[in-house]
């Protein structure tokens, strides 16, 4: 009955079980905010890029064209790589329009989690 009472009375080791319990806790979200503001730098990255490129539909310069958006507009993104990246251009009712889509890779431990991110400019044509 002594040896029962000195082992339920023992807190020896008890902040490592707990710290064994909250640390994945405490990983995920440290790891999570960072993949999360990656994601957000791409998509001011890929929205910054198609806005630059609707402006140069816009203005008729002779370096970009309808036909020929997407090696302009992927000259112009500097985010992380983005896995099928696309650039459309369209004469709309609002003028110019350039959108702009890809896929952003979340690396989740035991696998890759694949987000949708789309963006659209579109600026009045002259």
């Amino acid at each position: 009955m002594k040896r029962i009472r000195q082992f339920a009375g023992n807190e020896a080791g008890s902040s490592a079980a707990e710290f064994a319990l909250v640390l994945p806790l405490v990983l995920i979200l440290v790891f999570g905010a960072l993949a999360s503001g990656v994601m957000m730098y791409t998509v001011v990255k890929l929205q910054h890029a198609t806005e630059t490129s609707a402006r140069c539909l816009s203005a008729q310069r002779s370096d970009c064209s309808l036909a020929d958006i997407t090696p302009f507009a992927t000259g112009y993104y500097t985010g992380p790589a983005l896995n099928g990246l696309a650039f459309a251009a369209a004469q709309d009712t609002c003028g110019y329009r350039v959108t702009a889509s890809g896929n952003f890779d979340f690396f989740m431990g035991s696998g890759m989690l694949s987000t949708p991110v789309n963006t659209s400019a579109c600026y009045p044509g002259f």
